[in-house]
């Protein structure tokens, strides 16, 4: 399987590419979590392979929006398969 990549907040990058939530408030790591989950679901690694640089774009909807509805800057993070 190829890797996939999910548009999700830039400041969640931290967490899918280090392991580190520290200055993630607790609603966000419940939308972590859950992304998370999916990820592990569908037969992916929620340890990042790769992320966009920069601070990414404003998005209205991106890939956590059903557990995170808040517009943010944006970035692509790329998953590997398991």
């Amino acid at each position: 399987m190829e890797p996939i990549f999910y548009t999700l907040p830039s400041h969640w990058a931290c967490y899918f590419v280090n392991g580190d939530d520290s200055g993630l408030e607790g609603e966000e790591v419940k939308a972590i979590r859950a992304i998370v989950r999916e990820l592990v679901a569908t037969g992916y690694s929620a340890c990042a392979v790769d992320c966009e640089e920069g601070e990414g774009d404003f998005v209205k909807y991106h890939d956590a929006c059903h557990v995170y509805p808040y517009a943010a800057n944006c970035l692509k993070i790329y998953f590997p398969a398991l």
